[in-house]
């Protein structure tokens, strides 16, 4: 074989190798990385979706984006809450998530209680507890939202008893005594 006809051979598989890019040994590495990324994210994915606390991810014009399956019990409504408006289940005025987002924008966060519509009308208590998202270029909300149904009756159950036990104290005319 000439020399010519060598160096066009070895041009030839350089072109080749370069078209078909790095070999599979060469990928083992890169491939491991991207398994183990995949099963991290199928945990965290699972995670969530198992979550005591229902969560919402939501764009600033209150669009969900994704949520998890508590957040569909909690709503009691369709499974597939995305692209729903979560303005909707305020029960109070549209502007309650406006406000709520603008906290999250200035502060980073947001903490504070609201009351929510299940699908069937009913107002519920709930907790909110947010933060700002900052992804590819974009702010979004995280919300994660705990029903507290039961904290405010039993709350509501604890002040009637106060109530109660002082207007014994201020209309007695007797001395009352206190043992612990």
């Amino acid at each position: 074989r000439s020399f010519l006809e060598a160096s066009v051979t070895t041009s030839r598989r350089r072109a080749l190798s370069r078209l078909r890019g790095p070999r599979a040994r060469d990928l083992r590495p890169e491939r491991a990385e991207l398994l183990r990324t995949k099963r991290e994210l199928e945990l965290a994915r699972e995670s969530m979706g198992n979550a005591a606390y229902a969560i919402f991810w939501v764009r600033a014009d209150g669009t969900i984006m994704d949520h998890n399956r508590t957040a569909a019990r909690l709503l009691g409504g369709a499974e597939d809450l995305r692209e729903a408006q979560l303005a909707d289940v305020f029960a109070g005025p549209r502007s309650a998530w406006l406000q709520i987002w603008q906290t999250m924008v200035s502060r980073g966060d947001y903490a504070g209680d609201a009351v929510w519509r299940r699908a069937g009308g009913a107002g519920f208590p709930v907790r909110l507890v947010g933060n700002r998202v900052s992804y590819d270029g974009r702010f979004y909300g995280c919300l994660f939202v705990a029903d507290r149904t039961e904290a405010k009756l039993a709350e509501d159950r604890l002040a009637d008893t106060n109530a109660r036990f002082r207007a014994i104290t201020e209309n007695t005319s007797d001395l009352v005594f206190v043992l612990d």
